[in-house]
């Protein structure tokens, strides 16, 4: 599939996700609180903005920010539990962001978003408790997603999207964490990147970042102990990592230039991967079975 159709299909994934948001004629700000030691703050400048939150349970705290000469922005939190901190932040106009966290509580969440067209979508849902989960997008057409689920505890999870110089944006960034302390982390600047972490298990990490236009990034991971890192530069880049059936894996991959293919695959334990790819339209495959096996690629033109 053609990388720009693919980072297209994912964005109108999470937008039809948040379809049940809508824009209101003036400013429109809504609170429910059922509970105890609950607080919620909203402030609010400019035009046609929306802001929504409910609190059910007690020590809750939320705040939102909208403002801009745009105006159109649409924020929306649920907090079901205790003690659970959620803010957003939206700037000049046009954004979509929400925020779940409906669990026994502890959870942690940011939003910022200062454009347009952007937007994000955090859930730490089902039990999870203790994780932080932050999205900043700045520039225009960025789409970000973020769900620790599953029981999950103590994970951590960043999105930082932003266009380049003369870029407009148009990024896509999704994360999907279960299990317990794993570390996700996903910075991209620049034009019609898309960059998705995928991890199951205790205390993986997992760290991505892309400057450019039209890469693509891959990271899953199915199992505990883990690491992973890619770093590409250029345009049309694609790299992918997969590691599972064992613990303790790591695989780095960097890539400069343009059309650059880098995959690697562990499947077993202690297995180390590396790939590094400087020029243009260099490829690379790794794929690793078994256990404490050793792999070095370094190509450039």
């Amino acid at each position: 599939m053609n990388r720009r159709i693919l980072i297209v299909t994912m964005a109108l994934v999470i937008l039809l996700g948040l379809s049940g948001l809508a824009f209101a004629d003036g400013n429109v700000s809504t609170v429910n609180q059922t509970g105890a030691g609950n607080s919620a703050t909203v402030s609010q400048a400019g035009i046609n903005n929306d802001a929504e939150i409910t609190q059910n349970g007690n020590g809750n705290v939320s705040s939102q920010s909208q403002a801009g000469p745009v105006g159109n922005n649409e924020a929306k939190i649920l907090q079901v539990g205790n003690t659970n901190i959620a803010s957003q932040d939206q700037r000049i106009g046009n954004n979509l962001a929400e925020i779940k966290q409906t669990s026994t509580g502890s959870n942690l969440a940011s939003q910022i978003q200062w454009g347009q067209w952007n937007i994000a979508l955090i859930e730490q849902i089902e039990g999870s408790n203790g994780n932080r989960a932050y999205q900043v997008q700045l520039s225009k057409g960025h789409n970000a997603y973020i769900k620790q689920d599953e029981n999950a505890t103590g994970n951590y999870a960043s999105q930082t999207q932003s266009g380049g110089p003369g870029m407009g944006g148009e990024n896509t960034a999704g994360i999907w964490q279960s299990g317990d302390s794993a570390t996700a982390i996903q910075n991209q600047t620049g034009n019609v990147n898309g960059a998705y972490i995928r991890q199951r298990g205790v205390a993986s990490r997992a760290y991505q970042t892309q400057y450019g236009i039209s890469n693509a990034a891959f990271i899953v991971q199915f199992s505990s102990g883990n690491y992973a890192a890619q770093d590409q530069t250029g345009e049309g880049n694609e790299a992918r990592i997969r590691q599972f059936g064992g613990d303790g894996n790591v695989a780095y991959q960097t890539q400069n230039g343009n059309d650059n293919d880098a995959f690697a695959t562990q499947v077993g334990s202690s297995n180390f991967s590396s790939q590094t790819q400087n020029g243009t339209s260099d490829f690379s495959v790794v794929q690793q079975i078994g256990n404490g096996n050793v792999s070095t690629v370094v190509q450039s033109n």
